[in-house]
Formats: C-alpha cells, sequence, structure tokens
C-alpha cells in the first residue's frame, strides 16, 4: 500500500489514525481505505474467502452475514478481556470505598461520639 522508496501512499488509498482511546492506549487502531486500487490476488488473505483468477468470489461461508461475524470473532477476545478487567477494577472500588467507609469517622449525634460513615443513617446500601 505504501511505496517502497518513498513511504508514500499509493493512489486510492487512505489512511486515518482512529485516535486516543480510553483504556487500552497501547492498541495503536486505524482505517484503511481502498479506492479503486487493485490488489493483486496472490496478496489477498484467504483463510475462509478467495477470488479466482477469472475475478469469481468464493467462500467457505456462504452467508454474508455469517462471513461478516465470522470476522468479528477475532475481536471477541480483546472484548472480554476489557470487560473484566471493568469488572475487577469495580470490584476493587468496591471493597475500597466499603472499607473506607467502615473506618472514617465523621459527624455523629449532638454532643455524643463520631460515628463510622456507615454507621451514619442517611447512607444507602444498593
Amino acid at each position: 500500500i505504501r511505496d517502497k522508496i518513498g513511504g508514500t501512499l499509493f493512489p486510492g488509498i487512505q489512511v486515518e489514525d482512529c485516535g486516543h482511546k480510553g483504556g487500552l492506549n497501547g492498541v495503536d487502531n486505524g482505517i484503511l481505505w481502498f479506492n479503486q486500487f487493485r490488489i493483486p490476488r496472490t496478496a489477498m488473505l484467504t483463510r475462509i474467502s478467495s477470488v479466482s483468477p477469472e475475478g469469481e468470489f468464493n467462500s467457505l461461508v456462504r452467508s454474508a452475514g455469517a462471513r461478516f461475524n465470522s470476522s468479528l470473532v477475532a475481536l471477541l477476545p480483546t472484548r472480554i478481556s476489557v470487560i473484566s478487567s471493568a469488572l475487577a477494577a469495580s470490584k476493587v472500588a468496591l471493597v475500597t470505598a466499603v472499607r473506607y467507609a467502615a473506618q472514617r469517622r465523621q459527624f455523629g449525634p449532638a454532643k455524643g461520639p463520631e460515628v463510622t460513615l456507615i454507621q451514619l443513617s442517611t447512607r444507602r446500601v444498593v
């Protein structure tokens, strides 16, 4: 997609960075467009689909929807990992907040001792 000498994009190729991603900045994502650009048949990824020398498209997966779903399968482990990490962070935050509330003393009845946050009648545990 780039010239070997100068590294410039070939005509008909457009590349764009997706920009800042919250939480996964180590993953560099972008968008790649092909506009009237011919890719050599021998350079195509052909795990489930191919193009014959005559230009006929063939696929092991017949349905266009199923082909789309099979391409999304590669994204699933990362999505599950992000969700699991968020859940683990939420659990740690909850435990930290409850422990803090059980130890932190503040306010209390008039002319009485301070009570812990978790003992205050205004708290609500859902």
